[in-house]
């Protein structure tokens, strides 16, 4: 049975590689040493054999028979040699035949073996791959020189195994070399120092197109390097050589190489110089990196796109009105577009979570005083999952105006689910949301005094409705004594549970003519908007120390009079708002109706009872007219200026069919006369509460003549009339230029209108001793001679108009006749001449004395605040209360 050491496969595997089995010719080195044995120690056998799993290999022998040296080999049967494997150490018999082991071992019985010196033959890690022995044919006893000396050649024969494996290993890793290099992808190419090459693997050979045998033994130079090349590289070759140094040694390079059809390409090259004996070799990897380059051009060519889009993106979003935002995967702030960065004064911090942002970007809940949550944030409920549609926020900045915005907004995700973002969008509705509380504070106004039963309730009611809806931090009622001597404060309002004791009191409070902010709205006959305490007030320094800091103070008339004052407090710096002051200035005049006619109800129930039905009668009248004027007047405007707004975007629009134009400018036209209807029933709601809006400067009357029938010639050369003009352009009156464009229009409207096609008007103004005198003649279809004395009546129409169907609402002489009253003139009408037709006059006093025009002019300036809502008025509202303002800056 076979011992497992001998059946060691890492045994067997190293027997192998030393490539000493089967050799085929004889090994001199080995050969040498058993003849040196067998001399130095007289032994007829001398061998170097090699112990296989199932057989004995000399490797060399000295003596052996005829036969076994022929072969070269034996079964390990007739193997001694195997005991010193399988023992792993010196065997040495002076007597084989009285070894237990060895005496019926045919090498003994056979061929005669009668001693028997060996050593193991071991690998450099110590495996026994065979033994080094001397045979005698006589028994012996060794002696320890001899076995000293079998000792030594057994070495120096290990040392020749010890080559020969490592031979072995050099030869199989240059061959597993070679066989990456055959298969690699990347060319691999070796050149000595003179440029010539060594090696050029089958990369090489598909990449340059040259094979292995015509590329060895060729300049590189020849092969693969461009021609406007290959100075600088012969002498960076040169450099190697001199200073045995290589600076791109280590490196990967970009370069450009030709292949054997001339082609020139780019290659990345790893270089790697090794020296040899002082002898640089280079050694490379090189491949075709075009596609790569394309992929890199390809790659820019992407990069510069997408920042195209980018910058796209970036400024189609910031010339958006409506605000922006965006966050990232992880939830943090990346983006503001420009909307959203000047309502917050502040561009997005990169990379900030949404914990800090209510904070960061002053963000709080409608009522503009709780900050938002973190989770309440539109952004973030966005980025948690959540669709927010319509969110209202306030954006208070520590500087700027506050903001109301509406929210939208909603998750970005990829087609696979992945959350990849959030989006909101901000539209700013504070306007929209003022317009709309000035619209339910006029309509919750108007409740309260519909409700009330005497004028003090009404005042009071009033006062906290508009207190409360605007926001404002204090309001009061001042009422003018009956003796005119003084003005008393009626009512105190505060909200918010503010604490304004020291600046209202408890005690009844009056102010002299001039004093304080009622007495000076009462002296002025005019709204005062400021921020600075009155001098007069002696509840100045309390508005201070109470943090009020903006008082609006407007007069409350009957007819001419000032009878009441209403007083606001803010405790922001509030600059003057048009709107508002319209607002306010509306509600007082409709206050002082209301006082006028609770008076008037008063005086009736003293009548006789036969009246009493009739004043029942007149006042379910005045009643219905003053909801018809409240619907029209405060219902109807911002629809009106909603509707205009979007008919002027659909005939601005390029891509609208004719049809559509059509339908667009009949709506156009149609809306036109609903404002001109509303306007003058704002205008005789104004007229009726003495609070015509007339503020007279010098001017030339001619110059406003010729500019208004200028303005009306297309409509009178679309129905062929001729219009005549006869005009005096230095015709200086004392006037409102705004206020007698609108009754000069009117006049001029309303002769294209009756007048028939290729009809004549015809404008004269010419100065007649201290009057100026304009006429306006049509040769229209006139008026019946009946008629003439109700023609300025409100809401009257001649009969023929109304048998020919010409559309009107009977309110535009009305309004005109009240114009030009209220400028200290007449307005009168008769036929035009025996054909038909008609002939306004107007007649004006070409001067008048100042004080008594600016003091009329005062007396109705409040009226103005309602000018902004008319469109060509807007001239005449701010410059009012900005005038009475800087007027009485130093004394409010």
């Amino acid at each position: 049975m076979r011992h497992a050491r001998i059946l060691d496969t890492e045994r067997l595997s190293a027997l192998r590689a030393t490539n000493l089995l089967d050799a085929a010719v004889p090994l001199p080195s080995f050969d040498r040493l058993t003849g040196l044995a067998a001399r130095l120690l007289g032994t007829p056998v001398a061998m170097v054999t090699l112990i296989d799993a199932d057989r004995q290999q000399f490797a060399s022998a000295c003596g052996l028979p005829a036969a076994l040296d022929e072969k070269r080999e034996s079964p390990l049967t007739y193997s001694i040699c195997r005991y010193v494997v399988e023992d792993d150490a010196p065997l040495i018999v002076p007597d084989t035949s009285r070894d237990e082991r060895l005496r019926e071992n045919p090498a003994v019985t056979v061929l005669g073996a009668a001693a028997y010196a060996g050593f193991p033959l071991r690998t450099p890690d110590g495996r026994v791959l065979g033994s080094f022995c001397v045979v005698d044919s006589k028994v012996r006893e060794w002696t320890a020189e001899e076995l000293g000396t079998i000792a030594d050649l057994a070495g120096a024969a290990e040392s020749e195994i010890a080559l020969r494996l490592s031979y072995g290993e050099h030869v199989l890793a240059a061959a597993r070399m070679q066989a990456v290099l055959d298969t690699a992808h990347d060319a691999y190419v070796s050149i000595d120092a003179d440029s010539a090459v060594v090696a050029w693997n089958g990369a090489a050979e598909r990449l340059f197109g040259w094979s292995a045998a015509e590329a060895i033994g060729r300049t590189i130079g020849e092969l693969i390097i461009p021609e406007h090349l290959r100075e600088a590289h012969l002498a960076g070759m040169a450099r190697v050589r001199t200073t045995l140094r290589s600076r791109l040694s280590g490196s990967r390079l970009q370069l450009s190489a030709v292949d054997r059809a001339g082609r020139e390409f780019p290659v990345e090259m790893s270089l790697q110089v090794c020296f040899e004996r002082d002898v640089p070799y280079f050694h490379a990897f090189l491949h075709d990196i075009s596609d790569r380059i394309d992929a890199l051009i390809e790659l820019e060519r992407q990069r510069r796109e997408l920042d195209d889009d980018h910058t796209f993106l970036h400024s189609l979003l910031d010339s958006l009105d409506t605000g922006v935002a965006a966050c990232d995967s992880d939830g943090n702030l990346t983006f503001f577009n420009r909307a959203l960065r000047e309502a917050h004064g502040q561009d997005a911090t990169q990379g900030e979570s949404g914990e800090t942002w209510a904070q960061q970007y002053d963000l709080y809940a409608p009522d503009g005083v709780t900050p938002l949550r973190a989770d309440e944030i539109p952004l973030a409920r966005a980025h948690a999952g959540q669709v927010v549609r319509g969110q209202q926020l306030v954006v208070r900045p520590a500087v700027g105006e506050q903001r109301r915005f509406v929210s939208n907004a909603r998750a970005i995700d990829s087609p696979d689910g992945r959350r990849l973002g959030a989006v909101v969008t901000m539209h700013d509705i504070t306007e929209a949301h003022r317009h709309e509380e000035l619209r339910r504070a006029r309509h919750a106004v108007a409740q309260v005094l519909s409700e009330a039963t005497n004028a003090d309730q009404a005042a009071i009611s009033a006062l906290r409705v508009i207190t409360d809806r605007l926001g404002l931090a204090c309001g009061e009622y001042w009422q003018v004594s009956e003796d005119r001597t003084r003005i008393e404060r009626l009512s105190s309002h505060v909200t918010g549970g503010l604490d304004l004791s020291r600046f209202t009191g408890d005690e009844p409070l009056a102010f002299a003519f001039g004093e304080g902010v009622a007495g000076l709205v009462w002296k002025l006959g005019g709204e005062i908007w400021t921020g600075e305490p009155p001098a007069t007030d002696g509840r100045g320094q309390a508005a201070v120390d109470c943090g009020l800091r903006t008082a609006i103070g407007l007069p409350v008339r009957a007819g001419r009079r000032v009878i009441a004052v209403l007083a606001f407090y803010s405790a922001e710096d509030l600059p003057h708002d048009p709107d508002i002051s319209a607002m306010l200035d509306t509600v007082a005049a409709h206050l002082g109706r209301f006082v006028e006619r609770r008076r008037a109800e008063d005086l009736t129930l003293d009548l006789a009872e036969v009246r009493r039905e009739q004043v029942e009668q007149l006042r379910e009248l005045d009643r219905m007219k003053e909801e018809l004027s409240a619907v029209v007047i405060h219902e109807l405007r911002n629809p009106l200026g909603v509707i205009r707004g979007y008919t002027e975007m659909l005939l601005e629009n390029p891509r609208l069919d004719d049809l559509g134009r059509r339908h667009a400018s009949t709506v156009e036209r149609t809306i036109g006369h609903l404002q001109r209807l509303v306007d003058d029933l704002l205008d005789l709601a104004r007229l009726d509460a003495g609070h015509l809006s007339i503020q007279p400067l010098p001017m030339p009357l001619g110059s406003l003549v010729h500019d208004v029938v200028d303005n009306h010639r297309p409509g009178a050369y679309a129905k062929r009339l001729t219009i005549t003009e006869r005009l005096d352009t230095h015709l200086p009156v004392l006037g409102d230029a705004q206020r007698l464009r609108q009754a000069l229009d009117n006049l001029m409207s309303n002769a294209i209108k009756y007048t028939p096609e290729s009809g004549t008007i015809t404008v004269l103004a010419e100065e007649a001793g201290d009057r100026v005198v304009i006429e306006i003649s049509d040769t229209g279809i006139g008026i019946p001679p009946e008629q003439y004395p109700h023609l300025f009546s409100r809401f009257f129409r001649a009969s023929n108009a109304a048998q020919k169907g010409i559309k009107g609402t009977g309110l535009g002489l009305a309004v005109t006749k009240a114009i030009v009253e209220a400028h200290n003139g007449t307005l009168v009408a008769r036929p035009a001449g025996p054909a038909g037709g008609t002939t306004f006059t107007i007649s004006l006093p070409t001067g008048g004395d100042p004080q008594t025009s600016a003091g009329s002019a005062g007396a109705g300036s409040s009226a103005d605040d309602c000018s902004t809502e008319r469109s060509d008025q807007s001239a005449t509202g701010t410059p009012s209360a900005t005038r009475i303002a800087a007027t009485t800056s130093e004394n409010w």
